[in-house]
């Protein structure tokens, strides 16, 4: 557990914590977002803030349900990284990448369908391809 006058990344325990490099530069963290690319199937380019992330899934959609789906796991992605990063500090838990990775798949799955009530879309098929999901019965 971290102690309150440690300003040490909680993940990788080597650089001091900034918005930055919690969210993208961490080397712990950085290949979140290149597996989520990849599993959206866009093209990953490293970003230098948080900002750029958010800029460029907002302008990849082409349909404003798939820009809105984009959007959503962007939320997922940061919220997902924010609560490990409280586990690890509060309750002295551990993750992995593919732990984090199944979170966010797993939790974007569950926000689309609380958006989309009637949506048919299953857990797999959102594992295997969301981009199906939102362009077929997202609101």
């Amino acid at each position: 557990m971290v102690g309150a006058t440690d300003i040490s990344c909680v993940f990788c325990g080597v650089v001091e914590e900034s918005v930055d490099h919690l969210f993208i530069s961490c080397d712990w963290i950085s290949p979140i977002w290149y597996r989520v690319s990849r599993w959206l199937g866009i093209e990953y380019v490293p970003p230098n803030n948080i900002m750029q992330v958010f800029e460029s899934f907002f302008g990849l959609g082409v349909g404003s349900r798939v820009q809105l789906g984009l959007i959503l796991v962007w939320h997922v992605v940061v919220w997902s990284i924010w609560t490990s990063q409280n586990d690890m500090i509060f309750s002295g838990g551990s993750s992995t990448v593919d732990d984090l990775m199944d979170m966010v798949k797993f939790s974007s799955w569950k926000w689309f369908i609380g958006k989309n009530p009637d949506s048919l879309c299953s857990l797999y098929e959102w594992e295997v391809q969301p981009l199906l999901c939102w362009s077929s019965n997202a609101r």
